[in-house]
This record gives structure tokens, sequence and C-alpha cells, in this order.
């Protein structure tokens, strides 16, 4: 504060309830954590302190450069009239205030040209003076303070201006101190959830959970209803509906944006972030999707999902290619922010990362399984009679793995295994795997041998390691009784376990060159015999329920006649 000369000497009455004011105030700002209370209680014991019936408290938003009416204080309608509106921070006394940074007094508020009247006349209420005293903390102004209609019998001495220069000094460090740790919080629990997502960027490859957190965070950190991602499928040019933390009616089917369309896909097409406060104002706003989905939509925060990818034949060079859309929607309270912009981008990257991952990956394990059954199909082709077998196999262990409940990592390795598992036999000789009849014991015995020998064929490739026992071991018997190693029970793999029940079914029910194919209930019926020793009880009921739930079906190729 700085010292007025020539103040008027206090009497002990006038020091002794200013005391009180400021222990008051200090139990306020030292008490009351909630911000809006804080501002609330402190605007009354200012207008108690200043004798006056009404007071404003403005705080600036120097993101947008306007002062907002935080509390409004005064006759009956005047709060709920201007409480939360805005206007510009140059605008008014309350803005000349704020741009001049020190005390203004007005005596006669209706000869001011800078009297906001159109403000006052929607409110209705007509003050006569005012006494605006800025709120500065470390010399920067955040605020403004408004005492309205000061008795005229008691104008304000010099040393009531100090007093109340010190409330408001007080107030304004009390509200930056917070301001400060609550942007300190906000970016602590901002930096959380973009390490959350990284951290589980590289633990997961399931696209669903990975895009709903990163949804659930976008909600939880803007303050927004809802949260979505829209993928651009670039076959048909429209973006797809792909993950919301609202649901969609299964009725309502697949929700697809034309590109260039919508607000969505508009930022798709122009590749940048896009905010629009009412989407009632904006003539680009797609409403079908809400007639669709059941939501109302009223503000969007919307950004393009962007990676950036190789380009042909030119290793150093890269372009930027959008691959969908990231919205937020509906703030619950005020208007996007730079902030949240700046976080919303970050999420949106890295969910950008993970489906561009996932893709990448998708891609890679396809391209390898085609690799894969191609040389199976290859091999198959040396014996017409199990041409078919290792897709037919591959599909069965699926459905079981499936009907075990287990992981779809696991489920993959399954697949991989069955793929593979009568690799082996690529080595074999021709004149045994195409004989037109039963093969001799010397012959049976070189082809179980293909087991050992998938194994050692697969050994040198990193990749395939876990998948190794599902094809070393699909010949086991749950008693003990298989080959090559004669393993029993669960010291067989789950994997062997799975793919032996599928290669024996496929096995009885497709023809061969010395006997028929076996009819289905035949097959079933001698396979449920077999359970505890032949096959894992377990294994072998998960197939049968995948039979009974049609899971199972039998190609014209393997069918009975």
């Amino acid at each position: 504060m700085v010292s007025t000369p020539g103040a008027f000497p206090e009497d002990v009455a006038t020091l002794r309830q200013r005391l009180e004011v400021l222990h008051r105030a200090d139990l306020i700002l030292s008490q009351v954590e909630d911000g809006r209370l804080l501002q609330r209680e402190f605007l009354a014991l200012m207008m108690e302190a200043a004798q006056v019936e009404s007071g404003t408290l403005y705080l600036l938003d120097a993101e947008r450069n306007e002062l907002v009416f935080a509390v409004v204080q005064g006759p009956a309608g005047v709060a709920q009239a201007l409480e939360g509106r805005r206007m510009p921070a140059n605008w008014g006394i309350a803005g000349r205030c704020a741009q001049q940074g020190r005390p203004i007094w007005v005596p006669a508020i209706e000869r001011s040209r800078d009297w906001a009247r159109d403000l006052a006349e929607r409110s209705g209420y007509r003050p006569e003076n005012v006494l605006c005293l800025p709120l500065k903390a470390r010399e920067r102004v955040i605020g403004v303070v408004q005492l309205f209609d000061r008795p005229a019998d008691r104008p304000f001495s010099p040393a009531d201006l100090d007093f109340l220069g010190i409330l408001v000094n007080d107030l304004a460090l009390k509200l930056e101190n917070a301001h400060l740790l609550s942007t300190s919080r906000e970016m602590v629990e901002r930096l959380r959830a973009l390490l959350d997502v990284g951290l589980e960027l590289g633990t997961t490859l399931n696209r669903e959970h990975l895009l709903g957190l990163i949804l659930e965070r976008v909600c939880q950190l803007l303050q927004t209803e809802a949260a979505s991602i829209f993928e651009l499928d670039e076959a048909s040019g429209e973006l797809v509906l792909c993950a919301t933390t609202q649901p969609v009616p299964e009725e309502v089917g697949e929700i697809r944006v034309p590109l260039g369309q919508g607000i969505a896909g508009w930022v798709a097409r122009e590749g940048r972030t896009e905010v629009v406060p009412d989407v009632r104002q904006d003539p680009r706003f797609y409403a079908r999707v809400g007639e669709r989905s059941g939501f109302v939509t009223r503000s969007i925060l919307c950004t393009p999902l962007v990676i950036q990818e190789q380009v042909p034949g030119r290793e150093e060079v890269f372009r930027r290619r959008v691959i969908g859309v990231a919205q937020a929607l509906n703030k619950r309270e005020g208007d996007f922010t730079r902030s949240d912009i700046e976080i919303f981008e970050g999420l949106a990257r890295q969910a950008a990362i993970a489906m561009e991952r996932v893709r990448l990956y998708r891609e890679i394990n396809d391209l390898f399984a085609n690799v894969v059954m191609a040389l199976a199909e290859a091999m198959e082709a040396k014996d017409p009679y199990t041409q078919g077998h290792t897709r037919r196999v591959t599909d069965l262990s699926v459905a079981i793995a499936e009907e075990l409940g287990l992981p779809p990592e696991e489920v993959l390795k399954v697949r991989t295994a069955a793929m593979l598992h009568d690799i082996g036999k690529i080595g074999m000789p021709d004149a045994i795997l195409q004989k037109p009849g039963r093969l001799d014991e010397a012959e049976r015995e070189v082809i179980r041998r293909h087991p050992q020998e998938g194994e050692r064929i697969l050994r040198p490739l990193q990749h395939l390691h876990e998948i190794i026992p599902g094809v070393a071991e699909h010949h086991e018997r749950y008693d003990g009784t298989g080959y090559p190693q004669g393993l029993r029970g669960e010291e067989i793999s789950l994997c062997g376990r799975i793919i032996a029940v599928a290669d024996v079914f496929d096995a009885l029910t497709s023809e061969r060159c010395y006997r028929r194919a076996l009819p289905v209930e035949v097959v079933l019926e001698e396979m449920r015999a077999e359970a505890g020793r032949a096959f894992d009880p377990r294994v072998l009921e998960a197939f049968l329920r995948a039979w009974e739930k049609g899971r199972i079906a039998l190609t014209e190729r393997t069918a009975a006649s």
C-alpha cells in the first residue's frame, strides 16, 4: 500500500472497527477453501468496510481479454442478471480501472462517459457513485472490485482508501496464490494423464482399451459431458465413429460423417483444431449424428488425428497424414481454454499413435499369417488327401481357445501354432506323404518325427518361440501315451492340448485314401469316450460347447458322405 499524504487522523472506535475487519479478513482468507465462496464472503466484507449496499467483483480472463462478473451483490435480481456475464477488459469504468491499474472514484456515474449503461439497464439498477479498486498481484491486474453508492454525507477519506486498498491487495494475493496452486495441480493432473496413456501404449495393443482410456481422461481433465473419436475410412471418404464415452443404441448401427461435412468433417479435411462455443451458430454443424445417437451437442473442441509417415522411396522425408478426428463435447462450465486445447491436442496425438500402432501391428500379423498359411498350404499340396487340413484345424483351435475365455494375445498364439502344427512334414519324403494306402510301421515312425522336426525348423525364429510347444506337443495324449515325449496331463502345454482336439476331429471327419470320413455324431461320441485319456476334459468340453453353439461348421470337403 502507498501511504496517502495528509491522511485523516482516526478515532479509537474506527481503528478498533478496522482491526476487527482485518481479523475477519484473515479468517476468510485462511479458512475458506472454496474459491467462489471466498470471493462472495470477501466482497461482502469489503462492502461492510466501505459502508455501501452494492458491489461487484470482476476477474480478468487474460486469454480472452475480458472481465467476468464473478460475484454481484446488491438489489434483488441484479446478481441473476449479471453474474457470469462478460465484457471487454477495456470497457466501462471497471475496464478503465483494469487498464490503468489504479483506484478510480466516480462521484456521479450518470455523467461518466465510461459508464456501461446497457448493462445497468439490463440489471435494472442505477447506482449514483462508484469506487473501483484494481486487484493486483505482483504488479499485474487480475480483476476489479467495484463498490457502489457510498452515502453522500460520508465521503471516502484518504484513510478509507488506504484501508480498502489493504483489503483488496490481500484478496488479490489470495486469489493469485489459489490460481497458481490450481494451475499447478491441473498441470500435474494433465502430465499424469499423458504419462498414464504413454505407459499403456507400451503395454497393450488393445485399441478399444487405449481409446477408451484417452477419452475418459479427456472428459475428466476438460470437464466435458462426452468425447469421441472418428476414424477416416479412406476407401469411402467418410469418418466412422470408432470410440465414444456415450453409449450408442445397437439399432443405430454405424455412424458416419462425410469428409468435409460437419465440424468433424471440416477439421479432418483442413487438418487443424477448431473450437465452436455454440454449434447452433455454426452452419457447418452436422445435426444427423445427434439425431441418430440421441446426444445433444452444444459446444465442440475438435482436433485432427495426425501421423507422420515416410514418403515411399525417400527414407528421410515424412509427410503429415490425417487418420481421423477427436472431439470433446459440451464443456460443463465456461468455454474451452487455450490450456484445454493444448492438453486435448496432446491426448489426440497419443490416440493417433495408438491407432496407427495397432493398425501396423495388425498388418504385420496379417502378412505373417498369410505367409505362414501359404507355406502350410504349399506343404499340403504335396498330399492331396490333406489339403485344407491346416486351415480347418486353425479355425477349430481358435474356436476352442475363445470358448475357454483365453485373452486375445493367447488366442493369437494358438492360431499361429495351429497354422504351423504340421510344418515338420515339409521334410518328410513324398513317397510316404503321397502313399495311396496305409503306412507300415517304419513309415509311421518317420511321420511321427514331424512334431520334433517342426520344433527344429521353428527354433531359430525368435518371434515364434512361444508357439513351439503347441507345434511340438499336439500329438501328446492326456494319459501320457502320446508322442514324441510321452507328456502327461498339464505337462502338455494348453496350446498343444487344444490343437490335439482340433487335429483329431478334422482327421476323423475327413476323407482318407484308406478310409471314408466318419459321421460327425460317431466322431463326437468317440472323442467323448477319450476324455481324460487322449484329451484334456476341460478342452474337450470347450470344443463340444463351441460345436453346440454353431461356432464349428463342416465344409463340403470334410463332410461325411
